[in-house]
């Protein structure tokens, strides 16, 4: 009634969290740049965003709900960006996810700093 010897032990739900936000920000990030609109204030900016995930990784769907960093003369372009921010979470998924983790990150909220200068 206890782990055998020599099996890891199952990392904790904030662990897995934290690692999910890693992941999936490392992946989604290369792609902002070719998408982001060009003012000099973009790199600011920091977006929010709740996800839905599949078993098998995949983006379900994702909602902004904050944006962070806002300035005047970044704000005309922040629709656009969490419009990009969006866009390239689904060209990234599916994500590099531990399936066998998936009842942690199947309701994820992640934090994407818009950092690409």
């Amino acid at each position: 009634a206890g782990k055998a010897v020599g099996t890891p032990a199952a990392r904790s739900a904030s662990v897995i969290r934290s690692a999910t936000n890693t992941t999936i920000a490392a992946e989604v990030r290369p792609l902002i740049p070719s998408c982001a609109p060009r003012t000099s204030d973009n790199s600011s900016l920091r977006v929010f965003v709740s996800l839905s995930i599949s078993p098998s990784a995949s983006l379900v769907s994702a909602n902004v709900y904050d944006v962070q960093g806002i300035t005047p003369s970044n704000e005309a372009q922040v629709e656009e960006m969490k419009r990009c921010v969006l866009q390239s979470l689904k060209a990234a998924s599916p994500y590099n996810l531990d399936p066998e983790e998936y009842e942690v990150w199947k309701g994820h909220r992640v934090q994407l700093k818009v950092n690409f200068k």
